[in-house]
């Protein structure tokens, strides 16, 4: 049962992750281009 429960907890966040994912992604998101970072480590879709 508590297995069962963690699947539901696991598949339910993926699915968050990546509706958050797709719905940022591309130029209309409010970030700057190199506005964003990850302790200290500048993250960018932008080479």
């Amino acid at each position: 049962m508590t297995v069962i429960i963690g699947v539901i907890i696991l598949v339910a966040a993926v699915i968050a992750t990546a509706a958050g994912f797709l719905a940022n992604n591309g130029s209309a998101n409010g970030l700057a281009p190199d506005s964003f970072a990850v302790f200290g480590y500048h993250v960018s879709s932008r080479a």
